[in-house]
């Protein structure tokens, strides 16, 4: 089975110097996408029907770059666009439908089908006529509607969701994060499957001494995500202790500036910045307790799957994560649960998972990573995703 990947996957070394750029690339997408194209080819067979077109964002601190690279020994073909750029879009979609011409007329007979990372317009817009001539399929990492889009124009955000929810309408088949997304998202009734994650899953090793709690969070500092009643639960937490509770927080958004605040009055709250994936990942395994104190009555969680979820789980650390409905509840036999109604009631809930011994809390974490070795690896992950391309590209 032939298969054309459009994507927002770059080699490691590009994506370096977009975020080095300032461009802020997603890190859980560039994740994903890394394993999933990393078991894509792990088959010599698979690795050779396999063709990767990816949309990167372009800014003047990039200086030149490539309009192909490798990874893995598998050939990337770049359309890099800056964002606001209408004569930009119009060249990438030009040079996205070029490569999708040629693709089609390379795989004319044969078995094959194309897969896209999200609705993406650039992408998506130049194939729509070309539909009829094989299925898409999309990994529906949110809905479109529902984007989490607190900065920039209003007006043009709404048009951006529109244009977007157009599209994602329009495919063949949908890989879901969370199997609510099935009922906004499928109006022709297409076929789809879950897949919550992928994430490469390292063997735990030896455990680092903990001289210290640290509660620790990296994603989007968002009031939406909790972390302004994560940050008073704190204070709430270590007004009673003599040996504080360190929190450490990576990422930007939205509280960042209440954070700074934080950080000139409290000593026990540090502030980390944005930091590359493999230095959080460092920084998971020293802490004592990963927190997700996301709020659970935001309609967007019924809809999506935190990715952290997976980061958590495979670190060795325990979890402390609120209850949503987009995260199945065998995940919740491997972490400790939490509510953020308010500040007061966090920091008990802190408190409680605090005072358990650590290595209990260690013993949970050890059962969380074993979870995602033996159910959730990125090579099961990828084998289901491969069974629901296969038989919906001969139906």
């Amino acid at each position: 089975m032939k298969i054309l990947y459009l994507s927002y996957f770059s080699s490691p070394e590009v994506f370096q110097k977009i975020s080095d750029a300032g461009l802020c690339p997603s890190e859980a997408r560039q994740n994903y996408e890394a394993a999933l194209i990393k078991n894509l080819l792990a088959d010599p067979e698979r690795a050779r029907d396999l063709t990767v077109v990816s949309y990167l964002p372009y800014c003047k601190a990039l200086g030149k770059v490539p309009s192909e690279d490798e990874y893995l020994g598998k050939k990337l073909h770049y359309v890099w666009t800056r964002r606001n750029s209408v004569l930009d879009i119009l060249k990438a979609m030009r040079r996205v439908k070029k490569l999708v011409k040629n693709w089609l007329k390379e795989t004319a007979g044969e078995q094959r089908i194309i897969l896209t990372y999200a609705a993406n317009p650039i992408l998506l817009q130049p194939i729509v006529s070309m539909i009829k001539q094989t299925k898409v399929v999309t990994v529906c990492s949110e809905i479109p509607k529902y984007r989490n889009m607190t900065e920039g124009n209003k007006l043009l955000n709404a048009i951006k969701k529109k244009v977007f929810t157009y599209y994602n309408e329009k495919m063949s088949g949908y890989i879901y994060m969370s199997e609510h997304m099935n009922e906004v998202c499928n109006k022709k009734g297409a076929p789809w499957i879950v897949v919550e994650g992928m994430t490469d899953i390292l063997p735990l090793g030896e455990r680092e001494p903990k001289m210290q709690e640290c509660v620790f969070y990296a994603g989007g500092l968002h009031v939406e995500n909790g972390i302004d009643v994560l940050l008073d639960a704190m204070v709430i937490l270590n007004e009673a202790r003599e040996e504080k509770v360190i929190l450490q927080l990576c990422g930007v958004g939205n509280a960042e500036q209440k954070i700074k605040e934080y950080v000139k009055r409290y000593n026990f709250i540090q502030y980390l910045g944005v930091l590359p994936n493999q230095e959080i990942r460092a920084l998971e395994k020293r802490a004592t307790l990963l927190i997700n104190p996301r709020r659970p009555d935001q309609l967007l969680t019924k809809y999506s799957f935190p990715s952290k979820t997976f980061e958590y789980f495979s670190s060795g650390t325990a979890s402390l994560l609120t209850e949503l409905q987009g995260i199945p509840s065998e995940f919740y036999e491997y972490c400790y649960t939490c509510r953020v109604d308010s500040a007061e009631i966090l920091a008990q809930d802190l408190k409680a998972v605090l005072s358990i011994p650590l290595a209990q809390r260690e013993e949970l974490a050890t059962r969380a990573h074993d979870f995602l070795c033996r159910e959730k690896s990125a090579q099961m992950q990828t084998k289901r995703i491969l069974v629901f391309l296969e038989q919906l590209s001969k139906s």
